[in-house]
């Protein structure tokens, strides 16, 4: 259950050199540069919060394209190994980023809760089940946290023809869009603003040690909570909750940031009406 992206028996990125995003690529814009590549992005792309189950297997499509094919992780799958699925996406608010043009999924994540509608006790987070060896900060350990307010961000995918800027089949023009840069800080903007809108305050990730770095020039204070562990690869377990996702962001994607939460606050509130649960 991990947010980092890496090449088979490297740890390195993959993809995210053509996807960063930070204040040097950011800062050379001219004035109001960022607000017309955030309008650019909001004409390009839709965030869309998975309500259906063809919403829902445009994610598990991605997570098998990504985790299994490409990376070769050996994940649960189901009908005949074509969607990547495991027993949290029952519990899970699940989201796609939909290029509009081509109609592609191009990325995916998801928020998981301790809880779900037909089980009223709580139940681990992917990190405690998968990653509590590798916790060892006492005091944002999920454990001491409220139940009701502790959220984990996995699964995180992005389509291989949205992380190269090449031309493709499937998306035209893609080696030109400059919106792509935006996608990677998007997903992890969208997963934020998703977890503080369902009512979470204290959201946790396991991601490869580079992915946090390279997050970190755009202004995301993720907090180390310990050694490395063997999980997919090397992952470390990560938090971050408002003060540290507000102290930190990088003032060229607040535009960004605030056309994201508006695009997913309506959708959050019909998810929140559907489950039965109040995020306060």
């Amino acid at each position: 259950m991990s947010l980092g992206y890496t090449r088979k028996h490297s740890g390195e990125a993959i993809g995210l050199e053509s996807l960063n995003v930070n204040s040097d690529s950011l800062g050379s814009l001219p004035d109001g540069g960022e607000l017309f590549l955030t309008g650019q992005f909001a004409k390009a792309f839709h965030f869309q919060v998975a309500f259906e189950e063809t919403d829902r297997r445009r994610a598990y499509r991605l997570r098998k394209s990504v985790f299994i094919d490409e990376l070769g992780y050996h994940m649960t799958t189901k009908e005949g190994g074509t969607l990547e699925s495991d027993e949290y996406d029952d519990v899970a608010a699940q989201c796609v980023l939909v290029h509009k043009a081509s109609g592609v999924t191009a990325g995916c994540f998801r928020i998981v809760t301790p809880y779900s509608v037909e089980q009223d006790s709580p139940r681990q987070l992917p990190v405690e089940k998968h990653g509590s060896h590798g916790i060892s900060h006492d005091t944002l350990h999920p454990r001491v946290m409220p139940r009701d307010k502790i959220c984990e961000a996995s699964r995180l995918a992005i389509a291989q023809e949205f992380r190269h800027h090449r031309d493709n089949e499937r998306v035209e023009n893609a080696s030109l869009d400059p919106t792509f840069r935006l996608i990677l800080p998007g997903l992890f903007l969208a997963a934020y603003s998703l977890a503080e809108l369902l009512g979470n305050s204290h959201l946790y990730a396991m991601m490869a040690p580079t992915l946090p770095r390279l997050l970190r020039k755009s202004g995301f204070n993720f907090v180390r909570l310990g050694d490395t562990i063997e999980f997919h690869g090397r992952r470390n377990v990560f938090y971050i909750n408002r003060d540290l996702a507000g102290s930190g962001l990088q003032d060229t994607l607040a535009p960004l940031h605030r056309h994201i939460y508006e695009e997913l606050a309506p959708q959050a509130k019909r998810y929140l009406a559907i489950h039965h649960r109040d995020p306060a």
